[in-house]
């Protein structure tokens, strides 16, 4: 799934600064939606 986000943002050829916000947003989703 993240590989597959990745791959989207490649395709929109967004700037790296989105790029990074975006990962960083995900990083965030996955920490909080992973089970302890």
């Amino acid at each position: 799934m993240f590989a597959d986000a990745v791959n989207i943002l490649l395709n929109l050829s967004l700037p790296p600064y989105s790029v990074g916000i975006i990962i960083n947003m995900l990083r965030v989703v996955e920490m909080t939606t992973d089970p302890i």
